[in-house]
């Protein structure tokens, strides 16, 4: 054959430089696809596959497609066969032939008339798809149609049998008590346990276990953090304290907050809320099928597990929780919030955090930012200026406006390449796919000397990031001078500082652009399915 050396980048198109071509052989591209590295459909081996028939078949492959690390149930996600699919329609192929391992890394489609209509796509434009390592000839004859189309609806039917395992698996070990994913609530720990139960010892923030059989379990965590647990019920249900009110009275007092650099509202609710507290988990809340749509479930349909360790919060003090949660919950329209807000400025003379929390209006000041965007965003909507200046407020409002740039870039870019993309409410964050979340952030420079700069982020608050997309402001502007895209686990210190000149090991995740992110993407372990 032709060709003497390949080079195969997932998502791409890389021409294949050949040695001695023989002008009297077919010309041909080559589509390789695997949704995890194990041996049997590894690159090389499908592209060993793919070279001897070329061999045999009077091929040259002048062109190689490839997705690696890409579930073949749906086309999005899929680059390299979108971009392969592309040029079929447009015209602008030089091949005249497609080389496929077999019909399952064509795709393993939920439908099997979906493979069929790629397929289509590609012979109408006079460029037939060859399976290589299938027993048959894709001559449209009838037999090979026919095993054709069981191999497609068996293809299809092998990822949904294997994603109904892996659920039966997975709850499996929920009903056992074991922790399934996702960092541990705050008062609480990740014990590592062996095959047999024995305790191996408790596993870091980010650490993960090593050994298949080994598995996690919830453990209780360190006595002052569990004490601070049952403060945040005393507070909430004896005292009638708001959320704010507890956040700001630990911070006053320097209460540590665990892996977040402060005590939040959303930190508060999130303990109130959390049913392990009480001695029992939940798991199966919400599902992922493979339509990618995460779909909620009732809780009825919950699999509740008890934990190994004794309740923090006795159940029936933690069901009154609940109760208190769903009886102080904000009802009031905005309308109706906005005359309470009016009719307290009037009454008082001014507005401020404090004042608003203490009022006893039927809701408190965090309630405005999620409802009108802040608080100076409500006191525009009543008419009211507040007593003190904000000197800072246009400039905060124009990082607020760069920063919803930068997401709304990053949104783009990853839309681009077939992911599908979700805004966190209330948070600079953007969830992949269901599967990976990308912190995005704006950092102002310091002036520590006469233009010497320096840019310091914090990740201890967005500590459950996959990625973090950290634009360095220049200092006389607003715009970017560039980006690092960091993985979580390059990232070892809660405050992370980016000078001019940065060692090697972290200026190689510099970039003059956003785009870098998609070479991480691509590779990312989480966005391979649990089957191909």
């Amino acid at each position: 054959m032709a060709v003497r050396s390949t080079r195969v980048v997932p998502g791409a198109l890389e021409a294949v430089e050949a040695d001695d071509e023989d002008s009297t052989l077919i010309p041909a591209a080559a589509y390789v696809r695997m949704s995890t590295e194990h041996q049997r459909y590894s690159a090389d081996n499908q592209l060993e596959v793919i070279r001897r028939y070329a061999d045999e078949r009077g091929y040259a492959i002048s062109v190689i497609f490839s997705d690696l690390g890409k579930s073949g149930v749906r086309l999005a996600g899929r680059p390299g066969l979108q971009q392969l699919l592309s040029d079929v329609e447009t015209g602008t192929v030089s091949f005249k032939a497609l080389l496929v391992y077999d019909v399952s890394r064509w795709g393993r489609f939920q439908d099997p008339d979906e493979a069929a209509t790629y397929e289509l796509k590609c012979k109408r434009a006079g460029v037939p798809v060859h399976y290589c390592a299938e027993p048959f000839e894709n001559d449209g004859s009838i037999s090979s149609s026919l095993v054709k189309a069981i191999k497609r609806a068996m293809a299809g039917e092998y990822s949904r049998e294997l994603s109904v395992k892996v659920h039966h698996g997975q709850a499996n070990l929920a009903r056992r008590g074991f922790h399934m994913n996702g960092p541990e609530p705050f008062g609480l720990r990740r014990l590592l346990v062996g095959e047999g139960g024995e305790p191996k010892g408790y596993l870091a923030p980010g650490e993960r276990k090593a050994i298949t059989t080994d598995r996690v379990v919830l453990a209780a965590g360190l006595p002052a953090e569990i004490r601070v647990v049952r403060r945040v019920f005393r507070m909430y249900l004896d005292e009638v304290l708001p959320f704010t009110q507890i956040a700001g009275r630990l911070n006053d007092e320097g209460v540590a907050a665990g892996r977040h650099p402060k005590w939040t509202v959303k930190l508060v609710r999130t303990i109130l809320r959390n049913e392990k507290y009480s001695g029992r988990g939940a798991w199966g809340k919400t599902s992922l099928g493979l339509d990618s749509k995460r779909v909620p479930h009732a809780p009825e349909n919950w699999i509740w597990h008890p934990l190994h360790f004794p309740p923090i919060i006795p159940p029936k003090r933690f069901e009154q929780a609940q109760i208190a949660l769903v009886r102080r919950r904000v009802s009031l329209s905005s309308e109706a919030m906005l005359q309470a807000l009016k009719a307290l400025a009037a009454r008082e003379g001014y507005l401020d955090r404090k004042l608003i929390d203490a009022a006893n209006l039927g809701f408190t000041s965090d309630i405005l930012q999620t409802r009108f965007g802040g608080q100076l965003e409500a006191y525009a909507l009543i008419g009211y200026t507040p007593r003190a200046q904000y000197p800072g407020r246009d400039q905060s409002r124009e990082l607020r406006l760069r920063q919803a740039a930068l997401r709304d870039e990053v949104i783009t870019t990853v839309t681009a390449m077939g992911f599908t993309c979700a805004l966190e409410r209330g948070a600079r964050r953007i969830r992949i796919s269901d599967q990976v979340l990308v912190h995005t952030d704006l950092v102002r420079p310091l002036e520590i000397r006469p233009g010497i700069y320096r840019w310091k982020f914090r990740r201890a608050s967005h500590a459950d990031a996959d990625i973090f997309v950290i634009g360095r402001l220049s200092p006389d502007s607003f715009e970017a001078k560039d980006y690092y895209i960091l993985p979580r686990d390059s990232l070892h210190k809660v405050e992370m500082t980016l000078d001019d000149i940065n060692a090697p090991q972290l200026a190689r995740f510099r970039s003059p652009s956003i785009q870098s992110i998609m070479w991480l993407l691509v590779q990312w372990p989480s966005l391979m399915k649990p089957f191909e």
